[in-house]
């Protein structure tokens, strides 16, 4: 698991987008990344932002004490900060830690999350390239298909690539029909199934909900912008999905 210390909320969410599926903790201060230390949690690594509500240079203090403890003195561990100073540079250098500028995204940690040696990383490549042989992927399709096992949104997808979402959605509709299920949410599960050995969920009976139920939960949700999910379909924001599930039970 990685201890994640990010104060500012924007900043916490991109890191918690970027890391997607991974294992993590993310804290808000040095005060809770020292209680996380101290909780006998066997850690994998840190990126720590320098300044925290502790201090301008909070991060680096934690640093200095994870460099200071035997059992921690050795992980991977990442600095980030929303301007350069070369002073802090030169000391996340000195104590063996990457040091990256803000705004956090996948290509500026990959190599900080491949030291790490997660698992995950390849097995998840392995199953896309496995995915490839079975069922005749395309090189794009192929791409797809390692993008979403990671976790990450095929919207960034596009952008990553500079392809459209029209096109997008092209590759996805051949790529399903390829592997022979109806979204991308059923695609991982059915390949994560394979590996494992394990049999697919049967899908449940949906449960009838009354009109007036229906109607009064519609009204709850107007007016938060949708968003497109995993398989194109239209999400009205989180809220909306607590409220749908309380429904549905």
């Amino acid at each position: 698991m990685l201890l994640v210390v990010e104060d500012c909320p924007i900043g916490a969410r991109q890191l918690a987008d970027v890391l997607g599926a991974r294992s993590a903790r993310i804290v808000g201060s040095a005060m809770q990344a020292r209680e996380a230390l101290a909780s006998g949690t066997k850690w994998e690594g840190f990126i720590f932002d320098v300044k925290l509500p502790e201090g301008h240079d909070a991060g680096m203090d934690l640093l200095r004490e994870v460099r200071a403890n035997d059992s921690t003195a050795r992980l991977p561990a990442v600095v980030l900060t929303g301007h350069f100073e070369e002073q802090i540079a030169h000391a996340a250098t000195e104590l063996r830690a990457w040091f990256i500028p803000k705004p956090v995204t996948y290509a500026k940690l990959e190599q900080f999350l491949e030291y790490t040696g997660w698992r995950w990383i390849r097995t998840r490549r392995e199953l896309a390239e496995r995915a490839r042989s079975d069922h005749a992927l395309s090189d794009r399709q192929t791409e797809i298909v390692a993008w979403v096992l990671e976790g990450r949104h095929p919207k960034t997808f596009c952008v990553h690539y500079d392809i459209t979402y029209d096109t997008f959605k092209n590759h996805r509709k051949a790529l399903l029909e390829k592997i022979g299920v109806a979204d991308l949410e059923s695609l991982v599960s059915t390949l994560f199934g394979d590996a494992l050995g394990l049999e697919p969920i049967p899908e449940l009976e949906a449960i009838s909900v009354p009109r007036e139920v229906q109607v009064r939960d519609r009204k709850a949700i107007d007016g938060h912008p949708a968003e497109t999910g995993l398989d194109g379909q239209t999400d009205e924001g989180p809220e909306s999905h607590g409220r749908r599930g309380l429904v549905n039970r």
